[in-house]
């Protein structure tokens, strides 16, 4: 890795995490600078703007992503409880790193109207795996018909178990939900 794309890596990271425990207001290129002890107007250099900024954040969220569903192997064949054991598998794997999400979800707020940003952190252009993807890989291991279909909706379902955990911290049996909801797609 060259020292320019560490020094942005490290940048966004800084953003991460000050989004993620201080809101996106709390995002200002001094504090990133001051969060990582550089001379003032540093991160400006890498990132003009604050748009620049979230976009460098958002690239950042999108890399860590690829690496996080790169290893993932979906099972050739599931049952609905193998099923809903593996989505509860990858809920896991992502909130592993819960900063992560909510300083996704604080941006999927604050870019909502800027076109380009909300793709970024949204849209997964191929060879890439999305969440969508793996809920394709799932659905079609199940046997589910309408697999293509139906995976905007498991992913659905799944976003809401993710903001469940890191947002209220609400305790669901979610291998239940997730046991009747795909076996009721095969049905």
């Amino acid at each position: 890795m060259s020292e320019l794309s560490d020094r942005r890596s490290r940048i966004a990271d800084a953003g991460i995490y000050l989004i993620a425990h201080r809101g996106v207001r709390a995002l200002t290129h001094r504090s990133v600078d001051e969060l990582l002890g550089l001379p003032a107007g540093s991160t400006s250099y890498y990132a003009r703007s604050r748009r620049d900024l979230l976009g460098l954040i958002a690239q950042r969220l999108a890399e860590q992503v690829d690496t996080d569903f790169a290893a993932v192997t979906v099972p050739a064949t599931l049952s609905p409880a193998g099923a809903a054991e593996f989505c509860c598998g990858l809920l896991d794997r992502i909130l592993a790193s819960p900063e992560r999400y909510r300083t996704r979800l604080a941006l999927l707020l604050e870019c909502r109207e800027d076109p380009e940003l909300s793709a970024a952190l949204c849209q997964r252009p191929e060879p890439r795996r999305s969440l969508e993807t793996l809920a394709t890989e799932v659905l079609r291991a199940l046997d589910a018909p309408a697999a293509d279909t139906h995976a905007a909706d498991l992913v659905a379902l799944m976003d809401s178990f993710m903001m469940q955990r890191v947002i209220r911290g609400a305790q669901l049996d979610e291998r239940r939900v997730l046991r009747g909801y795909l076996a009721g797609l095969c049905v």
